[in-house]
């Protein structure tokens, strides 16, 4: 059995923006992580890690959390403009 690749500093990154980005706009929505969770059909305990960036998820995963937000799942791995 092969163990999974420590994630580097570019994944962790991403991770956290990822984690940033759902925040942003669950609040921005008034929307509490325990709704949010729940409207997507996802783990609460799985999206404070996701939130925190210590979490990998599936596209499958952030389509979801994405549909429930009324975001493109592209723009929650979009950083701020530079």
């Amino acid at each position: 059995m092969r163990k999974a690749a420590t994630p580097g500093p570019r994944e962790l990154a991403y991770r956290t923006l990822v984690g940033r980005n759902i925040l942003d706009a669950a609040t921005g929505q008034h929307m509490t992580i325990h709704a949010l969770a729940g409207a997507a059909g996802v783990s609460r305990s799985h999206l404070m890690y996701v939130l925190r960036g210590t979490a990998n998820c599936s596209v499958d995963w952030l389509v979801r959390v994405a549909g429930v937000l009324g975001v493109e799942p592209s723009t929650l791995l979009v950083g701020p403009a530079a």
